[in-house]
């Protein structure tokens, strides 16, 4: 049966086999389910791949040459990155003492070749599940667990509370009945000795020198009293004074053993004392937040209980106790002292309203010097109080305004907008600030500012508002004056983008035409080489065009202010790498030695704008290279300053295991590049134009190449990415050029991978019609679309306008619809809206053609209804790539014969010796000297990377010219033998270089 793939299983399988069939069955299998998977095979490569990336479960066969499964599943759970991962033996050998021994060294499960599809699944989703529900029941026990032990904590504190509650509520009840303070503190110190059920329990209070007495007792018959005792101990006020005004407590069972000092003992032994508790009780002020909280600032006294008859140990609870009654003992000493401190409060009433008095003088004195006047409203809001600066502002003298309301003298504009302001205050009693325009007694428009507070009676009801006004017409002017020049600005630059939009319109369609019809002509089976070479030259000449073009917009996005920073997470090595390929051949051409040097600290992922990185390498190596014409062109990066200092920080901060962003923030750092060449130098006169836009050196204006605007534009770039260029040059000698910029670090996991791109020729049988509709004004444009589409066998419609577009969507029912938005009579923008805006739109994908150079137009034309954007000029895969994911077609790609693959497979066992032998080797290796040098990269890069369909492509491109190396290299991508193909291009790159 055929096994429909389950969206939402992604779980990652590693499949080992030695046996090639075995893994594309496999992975055949897993893939359509949904998995994500990895094949490869030998033992070693699965421990190695294993440890980079774990997978969620591993798929053994046992019988392999070198390392057989058995080994590897017994290091892979010796080690502790991989030990956890479960393990399916897959083998042939179905004796009971084989699966045996795979269970024993840590297999899960044993599958028995030849198997059962639905075997495999149903044992795969098995153990994934396992693996699923065990997880999840470690992680609930340890939830269980945790519930457990905070529930007795709880518990056992709430047994404590209700204890201390008893006690506290009890003399609280007391203090609130009387404010006698001896009877308070009477009742609190026989509650506390029956609560403790000690000997003695006493109250100390200091007296201003710290010698003290005792003001109250509860002590137990038989046991000698001390109140009314006064003590002038000169060892315990320098020794424990100064504790107890920090609120230590003291809690010693055993006096004889403690660290007391032996002059302090003397004087507990005079009372019989064997044991003690003491707990300060500290005189504070009340907060004015909370009359029960009190800001503890002074030693009162103390409260001390007494254990007379031998040892005892003083439990926390009992500690907590005293320490929440001292608290409201404090309290209660307040209450007590309010009547004596009430006197002396009206007293400093009085004096603190004559100093507001001065102050209110002090502040109208401060208005009038600032040009603000005063002014009161009663709670009809009429004028009760102003001050005379108010006829510089208003133009009238107080006596003419006080008895009217602020409103009679504003402008009628502005009067529904004042009521309702101070309407607003008035409900809410809150302070408010408005703008609005006065009529002086001559007719003058004067703009006043006021700011106004609530006043309130001692019911806390508003009876008014007080505040300041101010004259601000000259403010006012500037501001309307700013607001017209901001305008201006704003339409300069939307004449400016309106400039750009249509320059980017004119410059694209015609290299949208140049660029997608060579495409379209390489897609020819039937053209010789010296033909496709001829196209490959267009192309080129169309990219360098689109190149120069692009140059030129991206200034003028620069100076817009459109340039955004688009951060990503990529492989910073792999970067540098793919640059040294670019530009090896160019520079090989010239003879010229192309060095690319890195320190081992510097990370391999990090968070930057990747594009904008590479778009500055590219121009400073490419400008050395060109400039150039002997000697070398080096590269070098390394680490620079960092959050936390200097460079020997930053290589701390990078060394292994690296420290990722955390929540407290990322961490950046710097990474400096320096491009230097041993060109003919830039003259001190001319370094002033290198980063100027179209300005160019005397050597730039001799070569007659390029802009002119890549130095600006990098510079830019740089600067975006939070650093900055500079350049150094000697005539003669050679240019430097090194900038700085900000990253991030990241995580392998994090970087994007690339979409697999393969040519399409044809769409996959059994699908239903697909109706495309081609709407575009320019003729070659949609000529373009309509050959591309219709060449792999889609149904296309053409229009011409928004309108014609309309009436074929009503009558012909297109699938989806390349809508072109600038057309006349109708453009792209409102034939969306219009067919959006039905109820049967919505079936149709729309996605919107431009060739606008801004990233904001793709938000226009979504908002329009759009449900995509492609941006001309486009390359084929992104149109086919657009229509399958829209629509689900299925294509039938370029690739081998099913044939070749069957043969492939066929030589399996004898392809060590023959695709190795050194008659094998020297025969392709004198082939592969004759393919370009641009061809070669290709194929080295896609074997660096085991991309089997890449070196696939490629070998097909070459199969009408050499069959024999096409054959070649493509057995060996079919044995996954990537290291023989890198050790030939490698011989291939050395040789050119």
């Amino acid at each position: 049966m055929k096994w429909l793939p389950d969206k939402t299983v992604n779980a990652n399988i590693l499949i080992v086999d030695d046996t090639l069939h075995n893994l594309r069955l496999l992975s055949n299998i897993l893939s359509d389910r949904g998995y994500k998977v990895r094949c490869v095979p030998k033992g070693t490569m699965a421990l190695a791949t294993a440890r980079l990336s774990p997978p969620d479960l591993i798929l053994l066969d046992i019988m392999m040459p070198e390392m057989d499964g058995y080994e590897v599943c017994e290091q892979l759970k010796t080690d502790a990155l991989t030990s956890d991962i479960p393990v399916i033996f897959i083998s042939a050998l179905h004796e009971a003492l084989d699966k045996v021994k795979a269970f024993a060294i840590g297999g899960v499960d044993y599958i028995t070749k030849p198997f059962q599809v639905e075997e495999v699944l149903a044992r795969v989703e098995n153990q994934l599940r396992l693996q699923k529900l065990q997880k999840q029941l470690a992680e609930q026990n340890a939830l269980l667990q945790e519930e457990i032990r905070v529930r007795r904590e709880a518990e056992m504190a709430l047994r404590l509370q209700l204890k201390r509650e008893q006690l506290v509520g009890a003399i609280l009840e007391r203090i609130r009945s009387s404010l006698n303070l001896e009877e308070v503190l009477t009742v609190a110190v026989r509650e506390v000795r029956s609560f403790l059920s000690t000997d003695r329990i006493i109250i100390y209070r200091f007296n201003p020198d710290w010698n003290g007495v005792v003001v109250v007792e509860s002590v137990a018959s038989g046991w000698t009293s001390t109140l009314g005792i006064e003590i002038g101990d000169e060892c315990f006020i320098k020794t424990y004074i100064p504790l107890y005004q920090q609120g230590r407590i003291r809690a010693l069972p055993d006096i004889i053993g403690s660290d007391l000092q032996q002059c302090h003992k003397n004087l507990l032994g005079r009372f019989e004392v064997k044991a003690s508790l003491v707990v300060p009780i500290l005189y504070g002020e009340e907060t004015s937040e909370n009359a029960n909280s009190l800001i503890p600032n002074q030693l009162w006294g103390l409260l001390i209980a007494h254990h007379c008859q031998g040892e005892r140990e003083w439990h926390s609870s009992e500690i907590e106790s005293l320490k929440q009654l001292c608290l409201q003992l404090a309290i209660a000493i307040k209450q007590c002292t309010l009547f004596e401190q009430a006197k002396t409060e009206i007293a400093e009433r009085k004096q603190a309203e004559e100093k507001l008095r001065q102050s209110e003088q002090r502040f109208r004195d401060v208005s009038e010097a600032v040009g603000e006047y005063l002014w009161e409203v009663d709670a009809n809001n009429t004028y009760s109080f102003v001050t005379d600066r108010v006829k510089s502002v208003k133009g009238y003298a107080p006596s003419e305004l006080i008895g009217h309301k602020p409103i009679e003298f504003i402008c009628q504009e502005d009067i529904e907008k004042v009521r309702n302001i101070f309407s607003d205050a008035f409900s809410k009693k809150c302070t408010f600030k408005l703008q609005h325009r006065n009529i002086t007694p001559s007719g003058e428009i004067v703009w006043e500012e006021v700011v106004g507070i609530p006043l309130f009676d001692n019911q806390g009801n508003i009876v008014g508002f007080r505040g300041t006004g101010l004259n601000i017409t000259e403010r006012k002017q500037a501001e309307e004056a700013l607001q017209k020049a901001k305008e201006a600005a704003d339409a300069a630059n939307r004449a400016k983008s309106e400039f750009l939009a249509n320059m980017s319109h004119e410059l694209r369609t015609p290299l949208n035409a140049i660029l997608g019809f060579t495409q379209i002509m390489n897609r020819d089976s039937s053209l010789h080489q010296e033909q496709r070479e001829h196209l490959r030259i267009i192309n080129r000449s169309g990219e360098h065009l689109l190149s120069l073009i692009n140059d030129i917009l991206d200034m003028s996005k620069i100076e817009a202010g459109r340039t955004t920073f688009n951060e990503k997470t990529f492989d910073l090595i792999h970067l540098l790498e793919s640059l040294e390929e670019m530009l090896r051949l160019k520079a090989s051409s010239k003879s010229l030695d192309l060095r690319i040097k890195y320190t081992p600290d510097i990370p391999q992922y990090v968070r930057t704008d990747e594009g904008k990185l590479r778009q500055v390498l590219i121009n400073l190596l490419g400008n050395a290279i060109k400039f150039t014409e002997e000697g070398s062109v080096t590269l070098r990066v390394r680490v620079g300053d960092c959050e936390s200092g200097r460079v020997a920080d930053a290589q701390q901060l990078l060394s292994p295991p690296y420290l990722l962003p955390t929540s407290t923030g990322p961490h950046f750092f710097d990474l400096l590049f320096e491009v230097e060449d041993t060109g003919p130098g830039i003259a001190k006169e001319e370094m002033h134009k290198l980063f100027q836009a179209f300005g160019q050196t005397e050597i730039g204006r001799q070569s007659q190449q390029g802009t002119g605007l890549g130095l600006a534009i990098s510079k830019k770039f740089v600067q975006l990415m939070g650093g900055d260029i500079t350049v150094s040059s000697k005539v003669g000698i050679g240019t430097k050029f090194a900038f700085n910029i900000q990253v991030r670090l990241a995580r392998s996991q994090e970087v994007e991978t690339a979409k697999e791109s393969r040519k399409v020729i044809g769409l996959a049988p059994h699908q239903p019609e697909y109706r495309i509709l081609v709407v575009e004004d320019v003729k070659v444009s949609r000529l373009l679309l309509i050959k591309l589409l219709a060449s792999v066998g889609f149904c296309v419609c053409e229009a011409t306008n928004g309108s014609e577009a309309i009436a074929l969507w009503e009558s012909w029912k297109p699938h989806l619809i390349f809508m072109d938005m600038l057309m006349p009579v109708m453009d792209g923008y409102e034939a969306t809206k219009h067919i959006k805006e039905r109820a049967s739109g919505h079936q149709t994908a729309i996605i919107a053609l431009t060739t606008n150079a801004f990233d904001e137009q793709r938000n226009s034309v979504l908002s329009a209804g759009c449900d995509d954007f492609i941006r001309k000029p486009f390359r084929e895969q992104l149109i086919f790539d657009k229509i399958a994911d829209y629509l689900g077609v299925k294509y039938i790609y370029e690739k081998r014969l099913p044939e070749q693959r069957q043969k492939a497979e066929a030589r399996k066992e004898s392809s060590s010796d023959h695709l190795g032998g050194v008659y094998s080797q020297s025969v392709h290796l004198s082939s592969l000297q004759e393919m370009s040098g641009e061809w070669i990269a290709a194929l080295h890069q896609a074997a660096i990377e085991a991309d089997d369909e890449l070196i696939l492509n490629l070998a097909e491109q070459i199969n009408n010219t050499n069959a024999a190396l096409s054959k070649y290299i493509s057995d060996l991508a079919h044995s996954f033998q990537f290291e023989n193909i890198n050790a030939l291009t490698e011989k291939i790159i050395k040789y050119i270089g």
